[in-house]
């Protein structure tokens, strides 16, 4: 049963890229005594009861779990609907593959830290699920690395996406002069009446003693 939905449900599609990387571990290569990679066309035994794998038996594996059991598990943990995970690209010399997710956001609903927070989460989803299904099935014997390609970091989504969400206040180049309030010219219309009835007071006194 799949989960995907249409996109033209959601009015906004954001795409999240991740990187897969499978090889052998150091237990494999120190029991199978081959310090050699996964390389195409190799065939490997796996474990005491010699499970048996090819190279492309492993490649297929790996690409058959991303394409078809994620999204299920997926929708169990995260708010945010995911339209597409599908592998894009494989390249030889182990096991390296592209995984493209394509989430749907309803603008105002979904936070760019959730989706975020999402694109993290599916990234460590899709690692430990790939640990475990390929543990069960052949033994410990690999290393498995996904890592996320784009967005790289949150300053992806802060700087594309932030300013649909938030207005960034405005700042003016010009400074306002502070006003002045009502008891500072309370003070100077006093000091100009003082000083007028101080002068009246003089010359009033000089005329008394000299006219």
């Amino acid at each position: 049963m799949t989960l995907f939905k249409k996109r033209n449900e959601y009015p906004e599609n954001y795409k999240a890229v991740f990187s897969v990387a499978i090889d052998t571990n150091a237990e494999y290569r120190k029991e199978a005594m081959n310090p050699n990679t996964l390389v195409p066309g190799g065939k490997y035994y796996f474990g005491k009861n010699e499970n048996r794998a090819t190279y492309d038996d492993l490649k297929e594996y790996a690409i058959s779990i991303l394409n078809n059991e994620l999204d299920e598990e997926c929708a169990q943990f995260l708010d945010i609907p995911i339209i597409e995970i599908k592998v894009k690209g494989v390249y030889e010399g182990s096991i390296e593959i592209f995984l493209i997710v394509v989430f749907g956001v309803i603008a105002g609903v979904t936070g760019i830290k959730d989706l975020y927070d999402s694109i993290d989460f599916l990234r460590t989803l899709a690692e430990k699920k790939l640990e475990k299904r390929f543990r069960d099935k052949y033994g410990d014997y690999f290393r498995i690395n996904v890592n996320r390609q784009i967005p790289r970091n949150t300053d992806f989504y802060a700087e594309k996406y932030l300013h649909k969400y938030h207005t960034p206040p405005t700042y003016s180049t010009h400074h306002k002069q502070p006003k002045r309030d009502g008891f500072f010219y309370y003070l100077l219309v006093s000091n100009i009446v003082l000083l007028a009835l101080v002068i009246a007071l003089v010359a009033n006194a000089v005329v008394k003693i000299y006219f």
